[in-house]
Formats: structure tokens, sequence, C-alpha cells
């Protein structure tokens, strides 16, 4: 192989990690541009990796997660219906109003997720400024968050689908930019 068709395959590959992360994690990928260039290869191949992983993780494990999310319910439900409730291994109550269930569930998912911002953006003082890039990642953890209580953790309410993370492109892209200006997270 010689050195042209060499950085011909290397682009190419490089040109594919970045597509990877542009569509299945987008707002990951708008935070990946504002990394300085030698970061953002690495970055971009990084976690183009972990899309793959996940999407091939997702593919083997649709199975196991119907059957445990849907089919158990539906046999416990239907030895509640027959009087028979707390079974070994079953759940002592099950929950029928799953929309509150969920809601809740995202709520505390969302309370030990803002724990953990919290926490990187206490460490952000501590790191180089060199290094700092890295977390304009926590900007739309942050807004999902923000847009997760607007809507009372219900990530079935229409206004999370507008956009990106529930606020308008332009407005997210402003936000990455500025964060990623001032060297603020």
């Amino acid at each position: 192989m010689n050195g042209a068709s060499l950085s011909c395959s290397i682009w190419s590959a490089f040109s594919y990690c970045v597509q990877q992360v542009r569509s299945y994690d987008y707002r990951r990928y708008l935070c990946l541009l504002e990394l300085p260039p030698p970061m953002r290869k690495v970055a971009f191949a990084l976690h183009a990796f972990n899309v793959e992983t996940a999407r091939a993780m997702d593919v083997a494990s649709e199975l196991e997660k119907y059957a445990e999310d849907t089919v158990s319910t539906i046999l416990y439900m239907t030895l509640q219906a027959g009087g028979i409730s707390n079974q070994e291994g079953g759940p002592s109550e099950i929950c029928l109003d799953s929309l509150e269930c969920l809601c809740d569930a995202v709520f505390d998912m969302a309370s030990v997720a803002k724990i953990h911002l919290q926490k990187a953006c206490e460490l952000a003082g501590t790191m180089p400024a060199e290094a700092r890039p890295v977390l304009l990642q926590v900007v739309p953890a942050q807004v999902l968050l923000d847009s997760l209580s607007q809507v009372l953790f219900e990530v079935f309410d229409p206004r999370l689908s507008r956009g990106v993370l529930g606020i308008l492109h332009l407005w997210y892209q402003l936000k990455l930019k500025w964060y990623s200006w001032w060297g603020k997270y």
C-alpha cells in the first residue's frame, strides 16, 4: 500500500468515525467539534467505538430486555388478577400507573446525575486549562436535566422532542460555543 492510498484510507476511516458519532450521538458530535484538533481526532475515534459497542449491546440485549420489562410484568399482573401476590422473587406490588412510575424513576436518575455534574464542575477548577474542553460534554447533560425538570420528568412530553434535548438547535449550539469560548463548565 503506497502513502497516498494509506492516507486516503485513514481519512476514510476518520470520516466514518465522525459520521457515526454525528448520526447516533449528535449532541456529543457538537461537543467534540469544539475540542482542539489533536484531541478531536482521538475523541471521534473513541466515541465512534463507543457508538458501535452500544449498538451491538442494544441488539444483543433486546430480547432479554423485552422479556424482563414486558413478559415478566404481564405474568405478575396475571397472578395478581388471580388473587396471588407477593410471590418469591416477585414485586410486592405492581405499579399499574406505569407513566407515574417512569417519571419517578427518571426523577431519581436525574437527581443522581445532578450530583455527578456538580462534582465534575467542582473538579473543573483543579484541571489544567488544556484539559477543560473535555468537560464541554457537561453542557448537554445539564441541558437535558433542565429540560426534564421543566416537563416534570415526563420523558414522553412532546416539548422534549423539539430540537436538541428540548431546546432549539441554534440555542444549543450557541450554548456550546459560549461555554467553549469561556472555558466554564
